[in-house]
């Protein structure tokens, strides 16, 4: 596909994802215009990169919904569709890995498989795939994770692993949390190996890469939340909070759980990502060193 065939693709499907987004009010008008940013910028480098990014705000939104029912039991403020996602929100999920998208493409041009001859290339490649398999590894970990497998089993907290926490808090980890995340960055491999340049299977170790980022970001995820954001437990409703304004007001009808309020949630997400990005100069000196 010649390049102008890439920004015209980017133009149409980041002008319907964006528009889409503000039609359900999942996003805001700058939630909106953001979101178009980030597509355009991925399909305008790569069919390969888009299609990643799109995999993983389809497959997001799908695990958001799950059981949307009983996660408003447990967490105070869920909703299933997250409504009016801001601009700072839709950039820490995807603005890192479209910078990347775009100095892949400025300095390499066409895409092309990962290969030991060029390892700046393969490693570009790589941290963009681990960029979003750590954001959907996490994001399914703590929407299809905290809902399996019911109430009965009390999620372990990944600082102090002998302590069980209630549902819903930042640093809670269970194994079906975990599986979820690796079937999160499966997801995000598989699309990532299928629309490469060289559809082999001499690149299927590509799905691994996705597996393994996905596990790897959600547990970063995990240690950096129980660390640097705030969650407790609202003694009335029995709901784990972590806005801490409510909290504020009402010192006494809540019970702090974990967590200092360092950083939001999307700031965590953000930082857990980028550093399962920068892993990936590391895997090609391992891999072609």
């Amino acid at each position: 596909m010649s390049q102008r065939e890439r920004i015209f693709l980017g133009l149409l499907i980041a002008s319907l994802l964006a528009l889409r987004g503000h039609q359900r009010k999942s996003l805001s008008p700058t939630g909106a215009l953001a979101a178009f940013l980030v597509g355009f910028l991925s399909f305008a480098s790569s069919v390969r990169f888009g299609l990643t990014l799109l995999s993983f705000y389809i497959s997001a939104t799908r695990a958001t919904r799950y059981k949307a029912d009983y996660k408003r039991r447990v967490e105070d403020g869920y909703t299933a569709e997250h409504g009016n996602r801001s601009a700072f929100q839709v950039l820490a999920s995807s603005l890192p890995a479209s910078i990347i998208a775009v100095v892949y493409a400025l300095w390499f041009g066409l895409d092309r498989a990962v290969n030991a001859e060029e390892p700046v290339a393969s490693a570009l490649l790589l941290a963009y795939l681990l960029f979003f398999a750590a954001c959907a590894g996490d994001t399914f970990s703590s929407e299809i994770g905290i809902a399996m497998p019911g109430p009965g089993k009390l999620p372990i907290l990944i600082t102090a692993p002998w302590r069980k926490v209630p549902r819903g808090t930042n640093g809670g980890v269970t194994i079906e949390g975990t599986m979820a995340s690796a079937v999160g960055g499966l997801f995000v491999g598989v699309t990532f190996f299928v629309s490469g340049p060289v559809y082999d299977w001499s690149q299927a170790w590509l799905i691994v890469v996705g597996v393994v980022g996905g596990v790897v970001g959600s547990g970063l995820d995990s240690i950096v939340g129980a660390i640097a954001q705030s969650s407790w437990l609202d003694k009335r409703t029995g709901k784990v909070v972590k806005e801490v304004g409510a909290v504020n007001k009402d010192r006494d009808g809540y019970e702090h759980i974990c967590g200092r309020n360092w950083l939001g949630g999307e700031s965590v997400n953000a930082v857990a990502a980028i550093a399962t990005s920068a892993c990936a100069p590391l895997l090609v000196s391992m891999l072609y060193g």
